[in-house]
């Protein structure tokens, strides 16, 4: 006999299935996540090649303000570092702040939605009020 931890994990395995089936019939889902995915990945990559050297503003090695080249594709800046390597490198930031925003919020919706399922109607209705409210259009 199966237990139901057992039933429970191939219910799971089976509904990631099929989110999976249906991402993978969306071309823009598809191109959306292998770029996020490319951005990730050069974002977590980018203090093998890029070093302390090439970010430091008294060891910078191209002039001030420089016009992209082919050694700086982007140009430099007004200390003569790369603009591609800082923006490489600062991706990690804000990668991070995003990734932390979307733990934060799933945290507070399921904290909120736990409560609203406990306690029933009024924390509901006071939930629905705050989301309501928030939502409304400012003039």
């Amino acid at each position: 006999m199966t237990s139901p931890g057992r039933i429970a994990w191939a219910r799971r395995r089976a509904a990631l299935a099929k989110v999976w089936r249906e991402f993978g019939r969306s071309r823009s889902g598809l191109v959306g996540l292998a770029a996020l995915g490319g951005i990730a990945l050069l974002a977590l990559l980018a203090p093998l090649w890029i070093g302390e050297d090439d970010l430091s503003v008294i060891r910078a090695t191209g002039g001030i303000l420089a016009p992209p080249s082919g050694d700086y594709w982007l140009g430099t800046d007004h200390a003569g570092r790369s603009v591609l390597e800082l923006t490489i490198y600062g991706t990690r930031v804000s990668l991070l702040v995003g990734i932390a925003a979307a733990v934060l919020s799933v945290g507070i919706g399921t904290i909120v939605g736990m409560l609203s399922g406990h306690f029933g109607r009024w924390v509901s209705a006071i939930s629905v009020q705050i989301g309501r409210a928030s939502c409304r259009e400012r003039v």
